[in-house]
Formats: C-alpha cells, sequence, structure tokens
C-alpha cells in the first residue's frame, strides 16, 4: 500500500487517523534531489463531499498558516490533489504527550510544569496575536519533539475569537474544554 504518490508528495506511512482527516508521513520531492520529510493531512474521502466538513478544513490550513510561534506547528500549504483536499505541515520526530503518558504513567510536577508552560506559551501566542483559540488541546495534540521542545498540533477545530472575547460555537473535547466554554 505505501509509499503512494500523491502529487508532488510520496506518502511513506499513515502516522494518524481521525474523525476529520488522515495523517500521512510524507517526502516532498524537487529538482535535483531536493528532498524534505513532512506531514500530509488529507480530509477524509467519506466528508470530502460534505461542504461544511471542507470548509472546517480548508479553515484550519487558513487560521494555522498564520500562526508562527516556536510552540506550534507550522503549516507550509493548503492544497487539492486527485479530488482530496490535503494540509502539508513540518514534521517534527517525537511522541505526544498521550502516548508519553500512555507509556509512562503521570508526570513529575516539573515535567508537568514545564509542559504546561510552553503549551501556554502556544496557546496565549494563538489568542492574543492571532485571535484564534485552539478548542481541543488535549494530550494527543501535544507533541513532544526529539529535543524535548513543546509542539501545539492540530487546529482543526479552532475559531476566531469574537470582538466581545467569546468563540462562535462550542467545539472540542468535552474532558479538555475550558468552563466558560461548556457554559456557552
Amino acid at each position: 500500500m505505501f509509499p503512494q504518490i500523491f502529487g508532488k508528495y510520496v506518502l511513506e506511512r499513515e502516522i494518524a487517523s481521525g474523525g476529520m482527516a488522515h495523517v500521512y508521513l510524507a517526502t516532498l520531492r524537487g529538482a535535483v534531489g531536493f528532498q524534505k520529510r513532512l506531514v500530509v493531512k488529507q480530509i477524509r474521502p467519506e466528508l470530502a463531499s460534505d461542504p461544511g466538513f471542507v470548509a472546517r478544513f480548508v479553515e484550519e490550513a487558513k487560521t494555522t498558516v498564520g500562526l508562527n510561534h516556536p510552540n506550534i506547528v507550522p503549516v507550509y500549504e493548503l492544497g487539492v490533489e486527485q479530488g482530496v483536499y490535503y494540509i502539508a505541515l513540518e514534521f517534527c520526530e517525537g511522541i505526544t504527550l498521550g502516548d508519553l503518558l500512555a507509556a509512562t504513567g503521570p508526570l513529575d510536577a516539573e515535567e508537568g510544569a514545564y509542559l504546561g508552560v510552553e503549551t501556554c506559551r502556544a496557546l496565549d501566542y494563538a489568542h492574543r496575536r492571532a485571535k484564534v483559540v485552539h478548542r481541543d488541546v488535549t494530550p494527543r495534540n501535544v507533541l513532544i519533539d526529539e529535543e524535548g521542545a513543546v509542539r501545539l498540533i492540530d487546529f482543526g477545530i479552532a475559531a476566531p475569537v469574537r470582538s466581545d472575547g467569546e468563540t462562535v460555537e462550542a467545539f472540542g473535547s468535552p474532558g479538555h474544554m475550558p468552563p466558560e466554554q461548556l457554559k456557552g
């Protein structure tokens, strides 16, 4: 099944799959042997004909492309290839906080504080500078790279902040949503 040619990308393997998209480790191949590893996130085929899902997927790319912060994984491209919408993102070798917790159990206080502070830096930047609320800050969306840097991923259900400071609608993982979002 792999590798698969997908436009200018070679999809090497699936690294994640969610309700909205499949995520692949990929290589961008260019002229004179240029190669770059990255991630290609494709909208699920069964959702591609739903204008609402396509709009959310496109909005994720538009929202994230404007976020330039060391704790946020950058978006390189939004495109359509073979009728499939995709987002190309930086590839960060590492482990999600969810996988880390499953493998090692609870973090010690120092590790937890470090991960919390670094995640908050990303959230603060997104909220204050870009006026975006992530809305799905869960252990599976916090990545720790090989150097120990914390990176926030998956702005798929992010929302702009209205002028009154509220987001448009409640969305996210209920066990991880802030109380102000739950109360509406």
